[in-house]
């Protein structure tokens, strides 16, 4: 047999074979084991070794000839060539979809007088290749705000501007470390640490929960929340201020919310520390070469379909069909439901959708290891400065509210990320505090989260500042 047939077979064979490892098992856990770069390596060597004796028995027993062998790998190289391309260009697709998303709302932003949370938000910077998100420090930012659900359009609708859009005085205040607080950081007792959720986003600064919390204990609670950030950049934010030189050294207690909505999806990146070799061409190029793969799996459909950023099967979970996106005659972009004791609410369809899913969506979640050393690391570093963690589960408002709202989408039976979270943390020895069950019982009769957004309002808040007070501090909190 000519080494030119068996090495076209073999090249069709390993990109297709290579390809399928990637997409499909990189950083997945299979019978508990996380498929690393080495590991999936392993197998596509098995398996090209595999193929090639495979090929060669064949070619020798006559029960393959050169010619079919040919087309065999060349049939390979196509469907390889295919679906990378359709990667591509589905990826090129998103891009430009979200690009012109987000031309068009800054867009209306513009011709529109009113401020939206997000346009209120103080400038932020980052450290750490991206890992560390801080607030310019000794900013204070004051408006009145609508939520970030809000378009102008929705203005022309009675049902979304009388009964939806909440108009609210905000002030954001920045300190010297670049963080939502005005307590002195060396006298605090206890620190918060999260996401928007611990921040206070859409909230007045002294209508958010780690405050209303330090005026029921009677202890200074310093705020390290920062939005758009998940258990990763919270590990490396702590790290920043614990390490050399601790900024809280009377910190004892430390208080980590988890957040359901996306808390499982978000970056878990860690950047190799920088040295001097790094300025080599040679050094830049490795890099680029062990890192194609997992880019390579992160832009494939069956990659985003695995992480959660791709969901097939039409309009999603929650059901929105034009009844639930059309209000009075006005298109919006995310579906309105109705509650006989609430009135009307905005639901995002993302933190519903993901309501909806499996036990097996979360352990078979790509960034379900990550989460894993998160909390190793993060034991690790409480015990070296002497912290008592608890973890705060912070579920959403469509597993707090969804079942008193009319037509709402069926939900998982269980809560399925914030029970992982909490076995999480009971095995790595932490406290833990699921508010859930709380929220629902108080969601009987009050609602506890914005109309036009996804965050807590001022109730909320104040109900979630009694619920740790109680179980952490053991206080008598309304």
């Amino acid at each position: 047999m000519k080494p030119t047939a068996r090495s076209i077979s073999l090249l069709g064979f390993a990109l297709v074979w290579g390809y399928l490892l990637t997409v499909s098992l990189l950083g997945a856990t299979v019978a508990g084991v996380r498929m690393r770069l080495a590991y999936v390596g392993c197998l596509f060597v098995a398996g090209c070794v595999v193929a090639c004796a495979i090929a060669t028995w064949a070619g020798r027993r006559g029960r393959i000839d050169e010619s079919r062998l040919k087309e065999l790998g060349l049939m390979g190289i196509v469907i390889f060539s295919t679906l990378v391309a359709v990667d591509f260009a589905y990826g090129a697709w998103a891009s430009e979809r979200d690009a012109s998303r987000s031309a068009d709302i800054d867009r209306t932003r513009r011709l529109d007088p009113r401020v939206w949370h997000g346009e209120l938000m103080p400038d932020v910077y980052d450290l750490a290749g991206g890992t560390i998100r801080l607030y310019k420090p000794n900013q204070i930012r004051a408006a009145e705000i609508v939520g970030d659900y809000y378009q102008p359009s929705m203005l022309a609708s009675p049902t979304l501007a009388d009964s939806v859009l909440e108009p609210r005085q905000v002030t954001y205040a920045i300190d010297a470390l670049g963080l939502r607080e005005t307590t002195p950081p060396d006298s605090a007792t206890a620190l918060v640490l999260g996401d928007s959720f611990a921040f206070g986003y859409g909230t007045d600064q002294g209508d958010i929960w780690p405050e209303v919390l330090e005026d029921l204990v009677g202890e200074a609670v310093y705020n390290l929340g920062v939005s758009s950030t998940g258990p990763q950049s919270h590990l490396s934010l702590l790290e920043h201020f614990l390490a050399p030189e601790n900024r809280f050294p009377r910190a004892r207690r430390l208080l980590w919310l988890v957040y359901e909505g996306n808390d499982l999806e978000n970056s878990y990146a860690v950047p190799r520390p920088v040295s001097a070799s790094d300025a080599s061409w040679l050094a830049r190029m490795a890099d680029r070469l062990t890192s194609l793969p997992g880019r390579m799996r992160n832009q494939s459909i069956i990659g985003r379909i695995r992480s959660g950023r791709l969901r097939l099967g039409g309009r999603g979970a929650d059901g929105a069909g034009s009844s639930r996106t059309t209000v009075d005659g006005v298109t919006i972009p995310l579906p309105l439901y109705h509650s006989p004791i609430h009135g009307y609410r905005l639901f995002n369809r993302d933190y519903v959708n993901r309501a909806t899913r499996p036990r097996s969506y979360v352990m078979r979640h790509p960034n379900r290891p990550a989460l894993d050393r998160v909390f190793g690391e993060m034991k690790t570093l409480a015990e070296r400065h002497h912290l008592e963690v608890t973890v705060l589960l912070a579920p959403t408002a469509a597993r707090v509210h969804g079942a008193q709202f009319e037509g709402f989408p069926e939900l998982s039976e269980e809560p399925w990320f914030l029970l992982y979270v909490d076995d999480l943390a009971r095995r790595n020895g932490f406290e833990s505090v699921n508010l859930l069950p709380a929220l629902r019982w108080y969601a009987e009769t009050d609602l506890l989260y914005q109309r036009d957004d996804h965050h807590w309002n001022e109730i909320g808040n104040r109900i979630v500042a009694g619920i740790v007070a109680r179980a952490v501090w053991g206080a008598t909190a309304p």
